[in-house]
């Protein structure tokens, strides 16, 4: 839909959208053999503290 490249190796994306700034990440399947299911596991620490901040800053 967004043509992020994200995959296996390519877990974070960060795009604007209707002019919103919007995180991505590709997670494995639960049932996959990967270990990548998690967000500590599948970003870095900057990038899991990016989306931290972004999640407390994010208003319902």
């Amino acid at each position: 839909m967004f043509h992020l490249g994200l995959d296996g190796e390519h877990r974070y994306a960060e795009f604007v959208h209707d002019g919103r700034p919007r995180a991505f990440v590709y997670l494995d399947h639960p049932s996959s053999g990967g270990k990548k299911k998690r967000f500590a596991t599948a970003v870095t620490p900057e990038q899991l503290d990016r989306l931290r901040t972004e999640f407390a800053a994010t208003t319902i």
